[in-house]
Order: C-alpha cells, then sequence, then structure tokens
C-alpha cells in the first residue's frame, strides 16, 4: 500500500536558523520574536492589531469568543479536528453539524 502523506513540510535552512535563535535565547514562548511576529502579521494585514496563539484550537477559539453570542446557532462539518466544534461550544454557541453536497460545499437542504 502507497503511503499518502498527510502533509508536507518546507523547511529551509533560514527556519532552521530562526528557530534555534529563538531555542537558545531566553525567551521561548514569549519575546521579541513574538512582538516581531506580530508587527508583521499586522502591517501584511492592514490591521491595527494583532495576537498570535500558540496553535490552530487556540485561534478558533478566541475567534469564536470574538464572533459568537451565547445560542447562535453555527454550521459546521462533522469531519473535522475536535476544535471546531469545540470552540462554537466553548462560546456557548451551537453546532450545527451539515453534511456537503456533491460540489463539495454545505448542504443546506440538509440543515
Amino acid at each position: 500500500m502507497q503511503f499518502i502523506p498527510y502533509g508536507k513540510q518546507s523547511i529551509d535552512q533560514d527556519d532552521i536558523d530562526a528557530i534555534v535563535e529563538v531555542l537558545t535565547s531566553d525567551y521561548l514562548t514569549t519575546g521579541p520574536k513574538v512582538k516581531e511576529f506580530e508587527e508583521k502579521i499586522s502591517n501584511y494585514c492592514g490591521a491595527k492589531y494583532c495576537v498570535s496563539v500558540a496553535n490552530g484550537t487556540g485561534a478558533l477559539h478566541l475567534a469564536s469568543l470574538v464572533l459568537l453570542q451565547k445560542d447562535d446557532k453555527v454550521l459546521t462539518t462533522p469531519n473535522s479536528f475536535l476544535a471546531t466544534s469545540n470552540s462554537i461550544l466553548y462560546a456557548g454557541a451551537k453546532p450545527i453539524f451539515v453534511d456537503i453536497a456533491k460540489d463539495g460545499n454545505i448542504d443546506l437542504d440538509l440543515c
């Protein structure tokens, strides 16, 4: 059976050097590189503010807290990482699991 990788990384020497620089500094999870990253993303997006988080789960959680209100209903796929529906629940909203149509989009007729 042929192995199909989930994803392929694209890491070059500049990436490795940047990681080594942080790992050998006094700041592993906070510090000047985090601030630099947030400023670069903020400028790139044309946003006034930017907050970085540790992972996609944290990002979904923050986005849900900002965008959703208690008892909102959110259409989502049942075939996703658990953080997708959990972030909705953490915000007090309700995930509505919807399958997809043949074209790959959410099938609103199944709601």
